[in-house]
């Protein structure tokens, strides 16, 4: 079992968490699992199921009108476009629940199931990897460093 650590945010503000286990792979497994309570932020961006959101922009940004706002297409039409967008990602099942959810007001971030959260927390985790938000040194490494 190794330690990693993970340093994530900007340089004015980072937290760091450290997280053990046998890879780097379910290091972020492990991480994904915490990262909503690390992380509000992340959780927050999701539960705002509008397009100005930084999840959900990914998968509906070519759907809506720039000038006014709108769906571009007809409700049923831009569903199954969005959809396909989220099986980019995401299996068909969680892509299902994901669209019910966006396109639900009265459906509350709670009735999301355990699995569509957790594999939204590690899309998001890699999606910050990706773009830098977020970094993984081996604790080992992090301590030849200072």
């Amino acid at each position: 079992m190794s330690d990693y650590v993970f340093v994530a945010g900007e340089d004015d503000f980072e937290t760091i968490t450290k997280v053990s286990a046998e890879s780097i792979e379910q290091a972020k497994t492990k991480y994904a699992k915490k990262l909503w309570e690390i992380d509000n932020l992340e959780k927050e961006e999701v539960k705002r199921n509008g397009t100005d959101s930084i999840f959900w922009g990914k998968f509906a940004s070519e759907l809506f009108s720039r000038r006014d706002g709108g769906w571009i297409h007809e409700i049923d039409k831009t569903k199954k476009l969005f959809k396909a967008n989220l099986e980019e990602d995401f299996s068909p099942e969680i892509s299902e629940e994901l669209i019910e959810y966006y396109f639900d007001i009265e459906k509350d971030f709670k009735e999301i199931s355990d699995k569509t959260k957790f594999n939204v927390a590690k899309f998001q985790v890699e999606k910050m990897i990706d773009d830098n938000h977020l970094r993984i040194y081996p604790l080992d490494e992090m301590k030849s460093i200072s």
